[in-house]
């Protein structure tokens, strides 16, 4: 096999290191051909703003495979956000919310060697318990970071992002310091033959965190290439005296939530990269020897590739509990049905089973004839009520001076001037005489939208002629777009069925971006399409 070939080989096929063309080639004689590698691979380097300590700037290589790789993971992600958003609509996303959430928990109680039963985390995940143990605060506290991503997707990186979430798991908002202060005391922590750290000196740490902030912001590279070199950079920088795995994860999640992929980035279990921290940091030290953050990158493909097809099966099973759900309601059952249950028994890549409490495949329903006795007849006699004279109230001398009431522009809202008569019906009074009256409705012309095909296809259009909105803003302006009409808040929060916070955020958004207009009406904003087009 020629240079060129070999060159290839431990490229593309597997990105090895110099040990594994030794090993493979079965001699230590190889530096002719690792030359040819390094020269092959040259031509596919990309130079990145992230430097080490000795200021040598990383690079990446992305050769014609493993950029496949980073393209066939990226086309996964947007068919989970996908199809996370078709869950959002049949609302049953909040199943898988949960499921993911107590995955993620899981291995955050590994990770701190925390001994929690799956019960205990499904109810921290969905919210109904609060009260914990001192040792489960951490699990409390990185769900609501989790949260942040989710429900705020949109907002900026910028200095605060990461301080915000350090702060989170501490549990204060009151920082007495920032960055640390002290060289950590491990055996990573001096100058190793081979220009190895494992948390830089802390002298150097803003420059470096400078450095990171400035790659996040302006780098044009792929967002998921991005957000794993930023992963890498904050566990070899480790800024802060604690918690530094842990943000450098968080922030992965962040960066891919930021560029398009919004809220189910935050529910992957990308913590699970923590969990082999042994070849994790293996793969560190020979970035570091090598200024190539290629093997780091090579690394996180396999195990992503893998966390991502799980999600799809969590997003598939959450959809199945969907459709069963509107099936047996269709069937006539009561719209008070049981809640979901959910098996507690969590695997680290398999989704609980859940099945729905009202069903019973091997039950069969037998419909009993229930016999209703008829109804008495009660003869009532006529009573004759005689009506007592009132006395009548004399009118006040002085006249209270008539309530001022504030004018209201017409063309605020529908024209309401014609009337329709709605229906015709015969009702007896007291005294058992008819009474035919017709009822009327003040609107003759109800505003209708559009049909739910049309809606699909002009929040698609609006997806893609502008960047800067996000899936669940698309989707509740395109049915809700009538001229005259006022929405709110609580309608995005019903609709796309997110948090308030996120709701207002959300539009908000739309009206910077020229959807709608905003305007107070006493204690409320209310929200009135603007004419595009």
């Amino acid at each position: 096999m020629g240079g060129q070939e070999l060159s290839m080989k431990f490229s593309n096929d597997m990105y090895a290191t110099k040990a594994d063309v030794k090993r493979e080639m079965k001699t230590g004689l190889i530096d002719g051909i690792w030359t040819e590698i390094l020269k092959y691979r040259s031509n596919f380097n990309v130079v990145l703003k992230l430097r080490h300590v000795d200021s040598t700037a990383y690079v990446v290589c992305l050769t014609p495979k493993i950029s496949e790789r980073v393209n066939n993971i990226e086309r996964k992600l947007i068919k989970l956000s996908k199809n996370y958003s078709d869950l959002c609509k049949i609302r049953v996303d909040k199943e898988f919310d949960i499921i993911s959430k107590t995955k993620i928990l899981k291995t955050i109680a590994k990770l701190y060697g925390v001994e929690v039963n799956d019960s205990l985390l499904y109810s921290i995940s969905n919210g109904t318990l609060t009260n914990l143990a001192p040792e489960y605060l951490i699990l409390t506290r990185y769900l609501k970071c989790i949260d942040e991503i989710g429900n705020f997707a949109n907002r900026e990186i910028d200095d605060n992002t990461i301080g915000n979430f350090y702060s989170e798991l501490l549990g204060t908002d009151d920082l007495t310091e920032y960055y640390r202060t002290k060289d950590f005391e491990n055996k990573f922590s001096k100058y190793i033959t081979g220009r190895v750290y494992l948390g830089i000196p802390c002298g150097i740490i803003d420059r470096s965190m400078d450095q990171l902030l400035n790659f996040v912001q302006y780098s044009d590279i792929s967002a998921f290439i991005k957000a794993i070199c930023t992963f890498y950079y904050l566990y070899y920088v480790k800024p802060f005296e604690t918690h530094n795995e842990e943000i450098a994860i968080l922030m992965l999640k962040k960066i891919l939530a930021f560029n398009d992929y919004d809220k189910v980035a935050s529910l992957i279990n990308f913590e699970q990269l923590l969990m082999d921290k042994d070849n994790l940091e293996s793969v560190v030290f020979e970035c570091q020897r090598t200024y190539d953050l290629t093997y780091f990158l090579s690394y996180c493909l396999k195990i992503v590739d893998k966390l991502i097809d799980g999600a799809l099966d969590d997003v598939a099973n959450a959809e199945k509990i969907g459709v069963k759900h509107d099936y047996y309601q269709s069937e006539g059952y009561p719209n008070n049905v049981p809640e979901l249950n959910r098996v507690n028994t969590l695997e680290d890549n398999k989704a609980p089973q859940i099945t729905p409490s009202f069903v019973n495949e091997n039950a069969k329903v037998e419909h009993e004839e229930v016999k209703v006795a008829p109804k008495e007849t009660i003869k009532v006699e006529p009573v004759n009520v005689t009506t007592p004279e009132v006395e009548k109230i004399p009118e006040p001398v002085a006249k209270k001076p008539e309530q001022k009431i504030e004018e209201i522009k017409e063309s605020d809202f529908i024209n309401t001037t014609s009337k329709q008569t709605f229906a015709h019906e015969s009702v007896s009074n007291e005294t058992g005489t008819m009474v035919n009256f017709a009822q009327n409705i003040a609107i003759s012309n109800l505003p209708t939208g559009l049909s739910e095909e049309e809606a699909s296809k002009l929040e698609n259009h609006l997806l893609e002629l502008n960047p800067y909105l996000t899936r669940g803003q698309a989707y509740f302006y395109a049915r809700h777009c009538t001229i005259g009409m006022c929405y709110t808040i609580s309608q995005y929060k019903k609709e796309v069925g997110c948090a308030y916070e996120t709701a207002r955020c959300s539009m908000d958004n739309l009206v910077t971006l020229g959807y709608y207009v905003k305007k107070q009406l006493k204690n409320k904003y209310i929200y009135t399409p603007v004419k595009k087009g």
